[in-house]
């Protein structure tokens, strides 16, 4: 009890900060249509950049190696300049999602203070 009495500022203001919350959530319902419309741009670039990184590993052929079966292995030929665009290609993959989630929480965050500044005692604000 003694905890709760020095705290009891802190924890009416975590309270107000969740009551917020929830009627941001439970009034704007734009985030969600932004988490999907998200969700499909980075579907649509992991699907693209597995192509191209097919196409970049594939793109100085293959040697086939005799292993004594009937049909021979096929390893593809490296070069280093292969490896340095397979490295380019994964560090542009983690910069490109990481930008994405970043995206994501900005449109997030600023509807949220759109609405939160927008408010006051008498009326809810708008996102």
């Amino acid at each position: 009890m003694l905890i709760i009495g020095c705290f009891a500022k802190k924890i009416r203001l975590a309270l107000a900060i969740v009551s917020a919350a929830a009627e941001f959530t439970a009034s704007t319902q734009r985030f969600v249509f932004v988490l999907f419309l998200f969700g499909l741009v980075f579907l649509v670039t992991i699907i693209l950049w597995l192509t191209a990184f097919a196409g970049v590993y594939s793109s100085e052929g293959f040697k086939p190696i005799e292993n004594g079966d009937s049909y021979p292995v096929l390893t593809p030929n490296f070069s280093s300049k292969q490896y340095g665009m397979m490295l380019l290609m994964v560090f542009g993959l983690y910069w490109f999602i990481f930008n994405l989630i970043f995206m994501v929480r900005f449109v997030i965050m600023n509807s949220a203070a759109s609405f939160y500044f927008s408010s006051n005692k008498t009326k809810m604000g708008s996102a």
